[in-house]
């Protein structure tokens, strides 16, 4: 599903790098969905997405380097987020790097001045999510120089939305942006 949607400078900027709030990109199938497509949803796209990455405790670092680098899942499902930056929109999605760590998805691997797509291993104290949705954080760069603006974020749910439904051979995928404030 393809939304046609252009942020205003102003909503532009107001996210960029000084938000209040918590963004989170949530992609799921329809509550309504019939049995085959949730199948079809928790065979092609949760459990690749989810087990294309590496266990918690692996990708937390408590494990030697050298057993960080012989992980089994890394890379495992590389060729999807090729896909999915590849049918952005926008250039700078479309050039977003993969992720060099076992539990990234795309962006560069500065913290200080690369801005990620990572999976997000918490829910916000008022958002109710469906256990089985996919659930990623955008990130800043820390030096504030490399932001996500609402426009690119909605292009990277619009592919990835659209990459899921093609996965699982049905349109009951949907994708948006979660604004989750915190204390």
């Amino acid at each position: 599903m393809s939304h046609d949607f252009t942020a205003s400078s102003s909503q532009q900027n107001y996210f960029k790098c000084s938000t209040p709030h918590q963004l989170l990109l949530l992609i799921r199938m329809d509550n309504d969905a019939p049995k085959e497509f949730m199948d079809s949803w928790m065979k092609n796209v949760f459990e690749v997405f989810m087990k294309g990455r590496c266990h918690p405790i692996v990708a937390n670092r408590q494990y030697s380097l050298e057993q960080i680098q012989n992980c089994e899942n890394c890379g495992k499902f590389n060729h999807l987020l090729h896909e999915w930056r590849s049918t952005c929109c926008l250039s700078r999605n479309k050039n977003l790097g993969l992720l060099d760590r076992c539990d990234g998805l795309l962006g560069g691997d500065n913290n200080w001045t690369d801005r990620q797509i990572r999976y997000c291993r918490f829910k916000g104290p008022r958002i109710e999510l469906e256990s089985y949705s996919l659930i990623l954080y955008p990130i800043n760069s820390s030096d504030k120089n490399d932001c996500f603006t609402i426009e690119e974020l909605l292009d990277l749910v619009n592919s990835l939305t659209n990459l899921c439904n093609r996965l699982t051979n049905c349109q009951g995928c949907r994708g948006r942006i979660v604004i989750e404030g915190y204390d």
